[in-house]
């Protein structure tokens, strides 16, 4: 019973895909349905359970979370998108892999709470000690999505990253998240260890070298390491 209600989709996130391909002026193909149960199949058999949920962010961009261990919300407008580029007449590679990315990328977020992890939570802290803290968590997803979903290669990665920054050419940083440019400049130039998490303390400005010391000795910042090496220039 359960199973049946994560596979099944909505009638009205049906209605939204209807609407939304519509106005993209594109013929919304005839197994659209197959094709999202499909992705579920695909994705169940590493264990990881796609919900597509009208409830969860009506925006018109893709968004996804994970939540109740391996589960996967992925808004209706996702849903539109592995409709349109992740079938197999369309055979576009950069849509798929930066699908899995995004999994990865969501699934290492949850491992944040760990009961240690929770002196760390980002919004029980000062303005810029949050911003240091909200930033180291999002490189380690980086790193942890390809480390699980990509066997830990830098390539994908970067493939997958330049792909996101030229769907968002006008990202910049903010206090939750790098700018894509500084996130690709951190899988260019380092691993998630020690190393990194000192530059991103530079350049969001925090110096307080007691909490940044903390922060490298939690056993949630494990290294990680991607292959090939990291670019020494």
């Amino acid at each position: 019973m359960i199973k049946f209600i994560i596979q099944r989709i909505s009638f009205s996130t049906r209605k939204y895909i209807k609407k939304r391909i519509s106005e993209l002026g594109v013929d919304i193909p005839n197994n659209y349905i197959d094709i999202l149960k499909e992705v579920q199949k695909k994705e169940e058999q590493k264990g990881i359970h796609i919900i597509f949920s009208y409830l969860y962010s009506q925006s018109n961009h893709p968004n996804a979370n994970a939540f109740l261990g391996k589960s996967m919300l992925l808004n209706p407008e996702y849903a539109v998108s592995l409709i349109l580029y992740y079938n197999d007449n369309c055979n576009n590679d950069k849509f798929r892999k930066a699908f899995e990315q995004t999994i990865g990328h969501e699934l290492t977020h949850k491992e944040r709470y760990q009961e240690k992890y929770k002196q760390l939570t980002p919004f029980r802290l000062p303005l810029k000690k949050m911003k240091f803290t909200a930033w180291v968590n999002e490189a380690h997803a980086d790193f942890g999505g390809t480390q699980k979903m990509a066997s830990s290669s830098r390539q994908i990665l970067l493939e997958v990253m330049e792909y996101k920054k030229a769907q968002h050419p006008d990202s910049k940083d903010d206090c939750s998240h790098p700018s894509w440019e500084k996130r690709i400049n951190y899988v260019k130039k380092f691993d998630f260890t020690n190393e990194l998490i000192e530059q991103i303390a530079k350049d969001v400005g925090y110096k307080n070298q007691k909490f940044i010391d903390k922060v490298k000795a939690y056993a949630y910042y494990a290294e990680i390491i991607l292959s090939p090496a990291p670019a020494n220039d």
